[in-house]
Formats: structure tokens, C-alpha cells, sequence
């Protein structure tokens, strides 16, 4: 669930389609959604047209902060693999900041020495609920808390 949010913050922190496409090289196990279809892909894309931004990456007085804020399992298929389901805290400020939950549900593969978005069917959409409320608990959203460090 940790490199989903870390794969999802990268990605939508950047909005920047050449940053997703890095990310999705490194990321993204063969077989996996390609980069055209994957949803982060198509999230940045949404994100820069909506936001009038030009080119393939958001300009430099657009600021993107996401904090992961609960996550949810949806299924284990043994030790290397799960649905892992990430909701995170978007802020963006473009001219007014706005803000919104939203959750994203990938297959995890565990290959090698990490854990990678896996081949297979894409995932059902995660409930995308306001995180903390009571809304989010009832879909099953489990508070994300930060490991300290010693």
C-alpha cells in the first residue's frame, strides 16, 4: 500500500505527463496497464486540460501538494500479490486553491525486491469519499498514519 501512495504522489504532485511516463516505466510490471490507459495517466491529462495548462506538464505557478489519508485492501491472492486502494488528500492552487478526496485501486505484485502494478484487469473504482468522514469509514478507508523513523 506504501508504493501505491508513493507511486500516486509522485504522479499527481508532478502533473507532468513525461514524469508519469517515468514513473510508469519503472512502476509498472509487463503486462500492466499501458501508460495511455493507465488512470493516473488519464488523471494528469484531465487535470491539465481542466486546468487550461498547455503542454504535457502543469506550469510553474501551479502548485499540486497530496497527502495520503487512508488506505483500504480490497483482496490478497497469497504473499505477492493484493488490490491495494490508496485515498489521498488532493490540494491544488492554480489562481484559488481547491481541494478533493480521491481514492485509486491498482493490482500488486510483489517481483523481485518491490512491489509493482501488476498485469490483469483494472481494478474496480474505489469509493473517492471526503477522507476522515463517515462516509469514508463505512467504505472501508483505514486512517493512513505515517511509520516514525527509530
Amino acid at each position: 500500500m506504501g508504493q501505491l501512495a508513493a507511486i500516486e504522489k509522485t504522479v499527481l504532485e508532478t502533473m507532468s505527463l513525461l514524469a508519469a511516463r517515468a514513473v510508469h516505466t519503472a512502476w509498472v510490471a509487463p503486462g500492466g496497464p499501458s501508460f495511455e490507459q493507465w488512470e493516473l495517466t488519464r488523471n494528469v491529462q484531465a487535470f491539465l486540460t481542466s486546468a487550461k495548462q498547455s503542454g504535457t506538464e502543469k506550469d510553474i505557478t501551479t502548485l499540486v501538494s497530496v497527502t495520503p489519508a487512508a488506505g483500504l485492501v480490497k483482496g490478497t491472492d497469497g504473499p505477492d500479490w493484493t488490490l491495494a486502494c490508496v485515498l489521498v488528500d488532493v490540494r491544488a492552487a492554480i489562481s484559488v486553491e481547491s481541494r478533493m478526496g480521491y481514492g485509486l485501486c491498482a493490482p500488486m505484485e510483489w517481483t523481485q525486491d518491490r512491489w509493482r502494478l501488476a498485469a490483469g484487469e483494472v481494478a474496480a473504482p474505489a469509493p473517492s469519499t471526503w477522507p476522515g468522514s463517515a462516509l469514508a469509514a463505512r467504505a472501508g478507508w483505514l486512517t493512513w498514519r505515517e511509520q516514525e523513523d527509530g
